[in-house]
């Protein structure tokens, strides 16, 4: 109890260098939380970043309610992912959950659709009309939730 990890990893091996858009971050009040943040561009072929966020409440009653999210774009076309921690007391409560994006709005954070998977442990794979195979795959437990976003040429 008392410990909630979100972590979103992406890492690029497409031909295309992609930049980091719209990110953030909401946290429980008086938890700082955000341990790793990516760079703003993932280099072609081998470009990999973090967004972390842990929170370590000790004997705490209540936590969670708390989330990240982080968008890339190739300059037409971007992508993203959200993972949110709700409220847990005394160790009970819902386990985080995560949603992805994609559209042509770049830079802007009004508007995301931000679409939820209906389980939280489900891979996802974006439409191939983004002309790149880009894929998330997530490891899911009660209280921590790693999803790690690959993105390649099609």
């Amino acid at each position: 109890m008392g410990n909630t990890v979100l972590a979103a990893t992406f890492i690029n091996y497409s031909s295309t260098l992609w930049h980091r858009d719209v990110m953030g971050w909401q946290t429980q009040a008086g938890v700082a939380g955000i341990s790793q943040q990516p760079p703003t561009s993932l280099q072609a072929y081998s470009g990999s970043g973090v967004l972390k966020y842990e929170q370590d409440l000790g004997g705490a009653i209540a936590d969670g309610d708390a989330g990240i999210w982080c968008c890339w774009n190739n300059g037409s076309q971007r992508f993203g992912v959200k993972l949110w921690a709700g409220m847990q007391v005394l160790g009970m409560g819902d386990r985080p959950d995560w949603y992805h994006m994609n559209d042509s709005s770049l830079n802007s954070s009004s508007n995301i659709n931000w679409v939820k998977l209906s389980d939280p442990s489900d891979n996802y794979t974006w439409p191939s009309s983004l002309g790149f195979r880009i894929t998330a795959v997530p490891t899911s437990s009660h209280t921590t939730l790693a999803v790690t976003v690959t993105i390649q040429d099609a």
